[in-house]
């Protein structure tokens, strides 16, 4: 059964040195010091881990990876990445600096620069402070990291409206037979790469409203399993794959 609240789309996460003196000891301290400079100071360019990141609170995903290969023109600097919404799929290519809790994004070109604050809690969430032109604060976006991608798999990603369809179309002919009763409603809710989708039946009960099956689905695959009620039975489990 599932009690009946608010239906979301989405599950929403709940993200100088010093050195003085004139003895042997403290000199020894000055020159490893200034080691330490030298050494930061070879260091790759500041990045956010490569990967795949989903955006809860904006329905999206971002992909961050990383080219030294120079062969993108009009490339600022190695640091790029790609962003996709659930829904229709829609996104946009950006390159991106990073220095300290400073960012600036170009989001489709290299002359429209998209600001922020960028804050680390962790390895896996990252919280992303959008500025307006005048320095203010817009809006706040955290980011959960979920698992290493290539753009080619980034690619192939199904949105929202290929899921429900395809999964409708699966119940009508392979789970309705198997099903107590027709649903009423149908919901999609995402984590990570994982889609849930639900047929659900309407009860009388202002409380409770029974499910009739579930599916998770690989959003990126297209591959996972459906899981239909059988009332006081045991629920039947079968394999699932989508079409591209």
């Amino acid at each position: 059964m599932i009690k009946k609240i608010a239906i979301l789309s989405s599950a929403v996460v709940c993200l100088s040195l010093t050195g003085c003196g004139v003895s042997n000891s403290n000199k020894a301290e000055e020159n490893v010091q200034e080691s330490d400079v030298v050494e930061e100071t070879n260091k790759d360019v500041a990045t956010i881990k490569p990967g795949l990141w989903f955006s809860p609170s904006e329905e999206r995903y971002f992909l961050f990876y990383k080219d030294k290969s120079n062969n993108n023109p009009g490339v600022l600097n190695e640091n790029l990445g790609v962003t996709r919404d659930l829904q229709y799929g829609m996104g946009l290519g950006f390159q991106y600096t990073l220095n300290g809790a400073d960012a600036d994004f170009s989001f489709g070109g290299v002359d429209e620069h998209s600001p922020a604050s960028v804050t680390f809690n962790g390895d896996n969430v990252i919280n992303i402070e959008w500025k307006n032109d005048d320095g203010s604060n817009e809006s706040t976006e955290t980011l959960v990291y979920v698992s290493e991608m290539s753009l080619e798999e980034f690619s192939g990603s199904y949105t929202n409206k290929e899921i429900y369809d395809q999964v409708s179309e699966h119940y009508g002919t392979e789970v309705n037979s198997q099903a107590s009763a027709a649903p009423s409603y149908i919901t999609l809710t995402t984590w990570g790469k994982t889609v849930t989708a639900k047929f659900v039946k309407s009860t009388e009960d202002p409380d409770f409203d029974n499910v009739l099956a579930t599916y998770t689905i690989d959003r990126f695959t297209g591959r996972g399993q459906v899981v239909i009620s059988q009332g006081e039975k045991e629920p039947i489990t079968k394999e699932v794959e989508l079409k591209k």
